[in-house]
C-alpha cells in the first residue's frame, strides 16, 4: 500500500525523510506549505538521492525553494516529480 504524507507544521524533521521513503511505501510527499528554506531543501536533496528503491512519486514544496538546483537535480535522478 502507497501512502501519502500531508505536513503542515514548520517543525518537519527532514531525517526521518530517509526513513519514510526507504520504507517503500511513500508515494507523495505534501510539503508545500511549510516554511521550508535553502537548508530545508539541501537536506531534502540529499535524503532523496541518497535513497536506493525510491517509492516516491511526487514531492510538493514551497514554491520558494521549487527551483533549488540540488532539489531538482535530485528528483529527476530518481524519477520524482517536484511541484
Amino acid at each position: 500500500m502507497r501512502a501519502t504524507i500531508l505536513c503542515s507544521s514548520s517543525r518537519v524533521r527532514f531525517y526521518g525523510l530517509k526513513r519514510l521513503t526507504a520504507s517503500g511505501s511513500l508515494a507523495k510527499l505534501w510539503l508545500g506549505e511549510n516554511n521550508i528554506g535553502t537548508e530545508g531543501a539541501k537536506a531534502i536533496a540529499d535524503a532523496v538521492a541518497a535513497s536506493g528503491s525510491l517509492a516516491l512519486k511526487k514531492l510538493v514544496v514551497p514554491n520558494r525553494i521549487l527551483k533549488h538546483a540540488e532539489l531538482v537535480a535530485a528528483c529527476r535522478s530518481k524519477g520524482v516529480a517536484l511541484s
